[in-house]
């Protein structure tokens, strides 16, 4: 039942945070890889990431398709971690899935129980399967921590998002704006496209990657102008001149100006996917 499912995966915090992508690797292989049932769009960066990803999805959804959006943590329920078409995964439905996992959990790791799957791996397994199961065009999946050992980086998606880059969990990431970037660069993939707000050291860390890859990079901040128009009972206004047209005023409800940024990122991701062939345009990113 659901308070078992919660009691399950709550129990696998005991084996902390595990960069790596062996266990998430395993647990898909089991399931036949429902990770490549959807196309997705992969999200890390230090700041943002959770807003840029629900502005992507909300875009996804506009424009018609069906999407699934993955991000944590959650704020009071764990279902908020993932949602298919806006709505969270039903209790029965997690509770099923979690028993499908904890029965492959107990196949795959019951010999070194130590190297068991984390909460984390757990979780990301469990959303991979419910978007598959449920059909999802598109998964938006938001990086746990990091990027190139996160859990999440086995996706190979349409577009590889990087917001802003700060010094945040130093123990794993190091201790450089550089090295932080190198492993959020990580989700970048072999002649990939990337969409960025890093700025500096950061984008230029990000840059090297995208160049080593052969990938396409869009630097938000250089190839997007913004004119602020102000704050009302609504949120957030502002004009934006895009890649592929001028939207003369946009909105989002969130409130802070920082959140323009995120919003922006966003609306990059989906000019990228119209050059790409998807049927994105300007009514659902408005």
């Amino acid at each position: 039942n659901y308070s078992g499912a919660l009691a399950y995966l709550n129990g696998l915090q005991r084996f902390g945070i595990r960069l790596g992508l062996e266990n998430t690797q395993r647990l898909v292989e089991a399931f036949g890889h429902p990770e490549a049932a959807f196309r997705s769009v992969h999200v890390a960066g230090t700041n943002g990431k959770g807003s840029t990803a629900a502005f992507t999805n909300g875009i996804l959804r506009a424009a018609g398709f069906r999407s699934g959006l993955y991000t944590s943590p959650h704020l009071l329920d764990f279902r908020e971690r993932i949602l298919v078409d806006g709505h969270p995964i039903a209790e029965g439905e997690l509770a099923a899935l979690t028993t499908e996992v904890a029965g492959v959990i107990d196949r795959l790791f019951a010999p070194s129980p130590l190297s068991s799957p984390t909460y984390f791996e757990a979780a990301t397994a469990l959303a991979f399967l419910h978007f598959a199961r449920a059909g999802v065009d598109w998964g938006v999946i938001e990086v746990g921590l990091g990027g190139r050992s996160d859990a999440t980086n086995i996706l190979q998606a349409e577009v590889s998002v990087i917001t802003n880059i700060g010094l945040e969990h130093q123990e794993h990431l190091g201790d450089t704006l550089e090295s932080v970037a190198a492993e959020k660069g990580g989700i970048v993939r072999e002649g990939g496209s990337v969409v960025s707000a890093a700025e500096g050291a950061a984008l230029e860390a990000v840059a090297r990657i995208v160049r080593e890859k052969g990938a396409r990079l869009v630097k938000v901040q250089d190839e997007y102008r913004v004119r602020y128009l102000g704050r009302s009972e609504r949120g957030e206004a502002f004009r934006l001149v895009g890649r592929l047209r001028e939207y003369d005023s946009l909105q989002i409800p969130l409130l802070g100006r920082h959140q323009i940024l995120n919003a922006i990122t966003a609306v990059a991701v989906a000019e990228l996917l119209e050059e790409q062939g998807f049927a994105v345009g300007e009514f659902p990113i408005r």
